[in-house]
């Protein structure tokens, strides 16, 4: 019960960054590839530090969403 909860929390989280990430872009205030750059450091940071494994995870489900060809310009 608990393990669904979380799985819940977690994709409204990345469902709320994903419309982020998107208005971002379409905006004109990052370039994708800027916020891929963004993500791929503070992934690789993440994965050095104590408490990232858990945060590494969850900046690479953003780098997979990132990837997807719907989100391309």
């Amino acid at each position: 019960m608990n393990e669904d909860r979380t799985a819940k929390l977690y994709a409204g989280q990345m469902g709320i960054i994903a419309v982020l990430v998107n208005v971002l872009i379409d905006k004109g205030v990052i370039t994708e590839n800027e916020l891929r750059e963004r993500f791929e450091q503070a992934h690789e940071a993440a994965s050095r530090c104590s408490g990232g494994p858990g945060v590494a995870i969850v900046l690479e489900d953003m780098l997979t969403y990132l990837a997807r060809p719907a989100n391309k310009n």
